[in-house]
């Protein structure tokens, strides 16, 4: 199958630098300019310690956290007790939440979502760094 290669050339010994993108699948030079300033996607964290995007069609945050900590969402602000990727989904009577451990160890990461608080085991072994599905209501 072929597989597509990515990568920036962040030039001779960059500190402190920061950039991002977004991978459109399936775009045209001809509407790529639209597809990439358009208003689907929300970045709502570029830092050090949170990297986030927001998806309006789908309702859907997807944060990393490489460290504890909080984030303002559309869907209401998320927090987490350890880093950790998480995607947040808006359901009819609550969020939907994938969760997975980078590290890929075994875990317990204590998530909230609009105050509403959940543990979550995150597994180890063969298993060690998929995501645990789950929702908080």
């Amino acid at each position: 199958m072929p597989v597509f290669n990515l990568w920036i050339d962040q030039g001779r010994a960059p500190q402190d630098e920061t950039y991002q993108y977004i991978v459109i699948p399936n775009a045209s030079a001809k509407h790529l300019p639209w597809q990439a300033t358009g208003s689907e996607f929300e970045v709502l964290s570029n830092t050090k310690s949170i990297q986030a995007v927001y998806s309006r069609s789908l309702k859907l945050a997807e944060i990393a956290f490489r460290e504890p900590g909080s984030l303002p969402t559309p869907l209401g602000e998320v927090k987490a007790d350890h880093s950790c990727l998480l995607l947040v989904r808006q359901i009819a009577n609550g969020w939907k939440l994938a969760a997975s451990n980078p590290e890929n160890q075994s875990l317990i990461i204590n998530v909230a979502v609009q105050g509403k608080q959940l543990a979550i085991q995150l597994p180890d072994g063969f298993l060690a760094g998929s995501s645990i599905v789950t929702t908080i209501r």
